[in-house]
């Protein structure tokens, strides 16, 4: 018999156990149990709202509370069955899902039954002497602050049956998902706390919202809002008066099917009446509304060519157009402006042909160097790169904060706490950019700025979340765009992810290197540019653009900041800040400017390769920290002194010199534009970095291991890769655009985008993934002893390859002590050959013999240090010898000819 599930039609369970694990996470059970949920809390709320209104009447109060307790309320009859729910007078709730079908013909007493309709002539009851007439108001529903005698609530997920009662399902509490709360809850009261500007990114708040206590001599205050219906509640630090908290994230989970009223603070969107006009009574106009209508219908027939959606266009886009005013048709020519717009088309001047909201046009200029070729940075030939669109950030803060939608922002940072309401310790919530202990940071440097107490504007942080990314724009040809752009932090992520709100903002258009950099290297030197070269210009265009945008009036905002009329006619005080810039990790190599495929990959910190081999281990998180990126005046020097090594000297970008003194942190030849701007202001540009899910993650670990899974289902035949695409077939879409269907075989990865590999990794979760690295493991261990190909074999095969070689157990892959013990006998074993083969070594003797013709003592010393090089008793020796040992090279001969002490003056005929 097979198991089928009756909310998505699923009908591939090997059984019902798996069955009952995929309705835990149904997507279409759940979007039935939110509309259930929804639905249910718009019931209660209309019933509370009438029962507030009947409660105010005196000469009701006394009858409606016997009622209430001689009505029974819904319960459990210990068979599994509900009882129905009866209301204060006696009635069945229409509205229940279990309740009975209400026949026209019959009422209900105040007992609960079921009598005959009175008939017209016959005397009310006394309960119908004081029930009011409930033909038209909702039927009212027990007090929603009444606690519930049940902890897991019977919740109704089928539509009522006309046929009568029916059975209610029981949900699992973690798939009932209550949308977040509508507002803000409001201020309950000011406390002040000790000033410790140390506890600011992570204070330690009151235990509970009601109870806080004042410390004595200090003047930091924190306000608290009331806990909502999930027990989370705001805290903010010295909250204005007159700063704006509350926020209205009502329709933040609704999609773009949902039937909602346009939202005004959307510019592109007006909101409509919800009546309808009256027509009046006068005919001079008729058969039209009113006389404006009446004379355009009459323009309209008397215009033979014009059709009806020109019409519609003409009223929309300009009759009802916000700047439309008959006083600006005052002595209107149509030949004259006609004329107007012929010669502005012909190069005629005009005033609005230029770029409109902050846009403009820049042109860059790249100087171009040469190896042996002295110049200065100025003189030297340069490529230029013309119509480079960008904008001005200021502008664009200025333009988003005088939009009616500021309503939505949160102009002051806070902290999200959850209260438990039990004798555990409130927790900290974490989710929205202004809820993060850096915007705390920012608020703090602008309070504690020089004047902050002469300020009496409410002043605001204007977070900045910067993006780029290079995508495609067709399938053919190369076509393709570089988009600069961000969002302001301060508005919600839900209210951010909707495209309908407009609330990203293009901050400019990053162009490619052209083709054309090949002739105009050619004209200037007469010989193409290296691989070199053309990776120096790559990484000063992307940093020429980033000057473009970073102007000395962001600047000066950053600083002092700038006077905004806002959108809700509040005038503020808005100081930029920049919270991140995420983007790809070529890309992050450009803004962090270091080279790639070098010694120290990692755009935050400088941790060598060597040591990747330990990630996750906590001296490799200590490593990190130890050895994380800054922006010191050290490494600014000394880019600025070997760039002008490369253009005065003409030094080589491949030269030495250069290398060495860029080796620590892979730093390349050009200086940043984020290390410009934010490094006179004291901030650590590295700090920008963070990570990015969707290509280090989704197009990055996640690829690559489902792609090996498709690797390992090809090797157990074509069966299992086309079960596979099967499954991945049946699985529903969900949402909109949320989980969209599997059409093609997923095997193939036709043109996957980013959120296609996310739709498969979250189409792919199995019943147990925590027993998914020990399923891995047990085949590898199985495979490799009955004879197959495995990765366990692999790792015992190699080891029984080395030179000496080292016996591994099946058993010591089963624990990290183990695997750390194997290692340590293959470094030793290691270790024990290299010594062998030195010892053993020719070159060694000629040491030897070369050091009795010594005379000098100097050198004498200088050989006597040479054999305690040889001795591999540090990690730098062993490398040197692995090295001359695979690839015949001399030894050490960089650090002979440039090193530190003595090496510097040994000969060259001393080398090996």
């Amino acid at each position: 018999m097979a198991v089928v599930c009756r909310d998505c039609n699923r009908d591939d369970f090997k059984s019902r156990r798996a069955l009952t694990n995929h309705r835990l996470k149904c997507p279409v059970r759940r979007m039935k149990i939110a509309a259930t949920n929804l639905q249910i809390r718009a019931t209660r709320l209309q019933r509370h709202i009438q029962r507030e209104r009947q409660s105010h009447s005196p000469v009701k109060k006394n009858k409606t509370r016997i009622q209430e307790e001689m009505s029974p309320r819904m319960s459990d009859n210990g068979e599994g069955e509900q009882e129905m729910e009866v209301d204060q007078f006696g009635q069945f709730d229409p509205l229940d899902p279990g309740a009975p079908p209400v026949n026209e013909d019959m009422d209900v007493d105040n007992a609960g039954a079921s009598a005959p309709k009175a008939a017209a002539g016959d005397a009310p009851s006394p309960v119908e002497d004081v029930a009011p007439d409930r033909s038209d108001a909702p039927a009212p529903i027990e007090d929603i602050d009444e606690p519930n005698p049940n902890p897991n609530p019977e919740i109704p997920v089928d539509p009522p049956s006309p046929r009568g009662p029916r059975r209610s399902s029981r949900l699992a509490v973690k798939v009932i998902h209550d949308p977040p709360p509508a507002k803000c809850p409001p201020i309950v009261k000011d406390t002040t706390v000790e000033d410790d500007p140390a506890r600011l990114p992570s204070p330690d708040y009151p235990s509970s919202p009601s109870a806080r206590e004042s410390s004595p001599g200090s003047h930091d205050t924190y306000t608290a809002t009331e806990a909502d219906e999930y027990g989370v509640y705001a805290v903010y630090q010295n909250l204005a008066e007159t700063a704006t908290i509350a926020q209205n994230n009502d329709d933040g989970c609704d999609g773009s099917a949902f039937n909602i009223a346009p939202r005004p603070s959307n510019p592109r969107s007006a909101p409509s009446s919800r009546f309808p006009a009256t027509i009046p009574s006068s005919s001079s106009f008729a058969p039209f509304e009113n006389s404006s209508i009446h004379s355009l219908m009459g323009w309209v027939y008397d215009t033979a060519t014009i059709s009806k959606a020109a019409v519609q266009r003409l009223v929309d886009t300009v009759i009802l157009g916000k700047s439309f005013s008959p006083d600006h048709f005052k002595g209107f020519s149509a030949n004259a402006e006609y004329q107007r717009m012929d010669d502005y088309l012909a190069g005629g001047s005009g005033d609005e042909g230029g770029p409109r909201d902050g846009w403009r046009t820049g042109t860059i200029r790249l100087p171009m160097p040469k190896a042996r070729e002295k110049q200065t940075e100025k003189a030297a030939p340069y490529l230029e790169i013309p119509d480079v669109q960008y904008r001005d950030i200021v502008e664009v803060t200025k333009a988003a904060f005088m939009d009616p939608s500021v309503s939505d922002f949160n102009m002051q940072g806070h902290v999200l706490m959850y209260d438990p309401g039990d004798e555990r310790a409130p927790e900290r919530v974490y989710g929205e950019a202004y809820t993060s202990n850096r915007v705390l940071e920012f608020e703090a440097e602008v309070r504690n700025r020089p004047n902050a107490a002469a300020c009496v504007l409410e002043t605001v942080v204007a977070i900045w979340s910067l993006y780029s990314d290079s995508t495609h724009l067709s399938n053919f040809g190369t076509a393709s765009i570089w988009p600069l752009y961000g969002w302001l932090a301060n508005l919600s992520k839900y209210l951010q992810l909707k495209t309908s709100l407009y609330s990203a903002h293009h901050l400019a258009y990053i162009p490619h290197l052209p083709d054309a950099v090949y002739d105009a290297y050619l004209r200037a030197y007469g010989t193409h540019p290296t691989k070199e070269v053309l990776a120096f210009l790559r990484r000063d265009l992307f940093q020429a653009v980033l000057r473009l945008i970073l102007t000395p009036e962001l600047a000066q905002a950053y600083c002092c900041g700038i006077e905004v009329l806002c959108g809700d006619n509040v005038r503020r005080l808005l100081f930029l800040r920049f919270l991140l810039h995420s983007a790809d990790y070529p890309e992050k190599l450009l803004i962090a400017v270091i080279r790639a495929m070098s010694e120290y990959l990692c755009p935050r910190c400088n941790t060598p390769q060597k040591h990747f081999h330990e990630m996750g281990k906590k001296r490799d998180m200590q490593r990190r920290k130890t050895n994380e990126r800054k922006d010191t005046p050290e490494r600014r020097c000394l880019v600025s002194r070997v760039r002008s090594w490369i253009f005065n000297k003409g030094f080589a970008l491949k030269n030495n010199n250069v290398k060495e003194q860029l080796a620590f942190g892979a730093q390349a030849p050009t200086p940043s534009a984020f290390s410009d701007f934010l490094f006179p202001l004291g901030v650590n540009y590295y700090s920008l970095l963070t990570v990015d899910l969707m290509h280090e993650f989704e197009l990055g670990v996640w690829k690559s291991l489902f792609i090996h899974l498709i690797r390992m289902c090809v090797c157990f035949g074509p069966e299992t890769v086309h079960a596979l695409n099967r499954r991945y077939r049946a699985v529903p879409p969900f949402g909109k655009s949320t989980i969209r269907r599997f059409r093609n075989n997923v095997s193939e990865l036709k043109k996957f985008a980013a959120r296609d590999y996310e739709d498969l990794l979250q189409c792919a979760e199995p019943d147990d993934p925590d027993n998914i690295p020990l399923h891995a493991y047990n085949d590898a261990i199985a495979l490799a002893q009955s004879g197959h190909t495995s990765w366990a074999g692999d790792v015992r095969a190699v080891l029984a390859s080395l030179p000496v070689a080292v016996q591994m157990d099946w058993s010591d892959l089963d624990s990290v002590e183990g695997v750390e013990l194997l290692s340590d006998r293959v470094s030793k074993s290691c270790e024990t050959w290299l010594r062998a083969q030195v010892y053993d070594l020719q070159k060694l003797s000629l040491l030897r013999g070369r050091r009795e013709e010594i005379q000098a003592g100097r050198k004498t010393e200088v050989m006597l240090f040479r054999r305690a090089y040889l001795r591999l008793v540090n990690a730098e020796s062993r490398v040197a010898f692995t090295r001359l040992l695979l690839s015949d090279h001399d030894l050490a001969v960089e650090r002979l000819r440039r090193g530190a002490g003595p090496w510097r003056k040994v000969n060259r005929e001393w080398r090996l």
